[in-house]
């Protein structure tokens, strides 16, 4: 498989660096002129890290020739190796919400492992459910190549950055992660999506609320407005963070919220049909998924919740010590 593939001198190149997890390839993107600049970077691996080499090489560059890494949002696919290029002299660009996350990323990784286990146990999920989670969050802090903060440099939602001969605006991107953004040309109509526009939907991870840590922020509703958001930009162009570019960014748009709206449906059918928990919701939602890896489909299955709740659908109570979903008293 080629990692890189040759375009224009100004269009971003995507290199597709392993990942193995939820999606076989996270696209890193080069820009060689005026100067070597990377968007995203992949994780701390050493597969990663050799992919990573050889493409640039193929282009006469090394890791001391990329002037900066531009980070899209703090997950560890796209974050994971840019501490190793900030060691070898690569300034690291991160959003004042990415850098807030990956300062203290321990305590922040620490208090969110905690903050999933404890909604799953007030829903219901038994002890190896909960361990089965806690696990995986635990085993991506070493895919976390550790920043150096004399190499960090920070912007906000809103600004302006200038790579690959352009000016790209900082546009905000909740949903997937709360602490998104993507970059969009202009000028030339090209967007860097990351995770926001993806060929297939992707997953509003639950996450601890930016402005109140005890709570849950809302995933699937923010992706929607953001989708709103995105969907009136003037885009000719995208390059996501998995997959291949496309173009007609409103069609795969509108393609998503179709899905979203009949899985949610499907959702309610069964809190009508007496499935009152998490549980036995996820088991019904995903039995299509083997059963080890059905907790993936949790994070948008409390989005579906979610949307029903603010709809008037479906309403959240608690009874015999656990939280459950019924339908909303006509």
């Amino acid at each position: 498989m080629l990692e890189l593939e040759e375009t224009s001198m100004t269009d971003p190149l995507p290199i597709r660096l392993p990942m193995g997890m939820t999606y076989p390839t996270v696209n890193a993107y080069l820009f060689r002129h005026p100067e070597p600049v990377l968007v995203d970077c992949g994780l701390n691996r050493p597969d990663s890290e050799r992919t990573l080499r050889r493409a640039l090489k193929r282009h006469g560059l090394a890791f001391s020739n990329l002037r900066k890494v531009v980070i899209t949002h703090p997950h560890v696919d796209h974050v994971g190796l840019a501490g190793v290029l900030g060691q070898s002299g690569t300034e690291i660009w991160l959003s004042g919400l990415g850098w807030e996350w990956m300062s203290d990323l321990k305590a922040n990784r620490s208090a969110l492992t905690q903050f999933l286990v404890d909604l799953m146990a007030a829903h219901g999920f038994n002890a190896g459910a909960r361990e089965r989670l806690a696990g995986y969050y635990d085993g991506l802090d070493p895919l976390y190549a550790p920043l150096p903060p004399d190499r960090v440099r920070v912007f906000q939602a809103g600004d302006a950055l200038e790579f690959g001969g352009r000016a790209w605006r900082v546009v905000y991107a909740p949903g997937h992660s709360s602490r998104q953004v993507c970059f969009f040309d202009e000028q030339g109509g090209t967007l860097l999506s990351a995770d926001m526009l993806l060929p297939k939907t992707p997953s509003p991870v639950v996450e601890r609320s930016l402005q109140d840590g005890s709570r849950r922020e809302k995933g699937l509703p923010q992706m929607l407005e953001s989708y709103a958001a995105f969907r009136d930009l003037p885009v000719t162009q995208v390059y996501p963070g998995h997959g291949e570019p496309f173009g007609d960014h409103r069609a795969l748009i509108d393609r998503q919220l179709r899905r979203i709206e009949r899985r949610k449906n499907e959702c309610l059918a069964l809190v009508r049909g007496g499935c009152e928990t998490l549980p036995a919701l996820l088991e019904k939602m995903y039995a299509y998924m083997p059963a080890a890896t059905r907790l993936g489909g949790l994070a948008m299955l409390i989005g579906y919740l979610d949307l029903l709740e603010a709809e008037g659908e479906v309403q959240a109570v608690e009874a015999g010590g656990l939280k459950k979903f019924l339908p909303a008293a006509l």
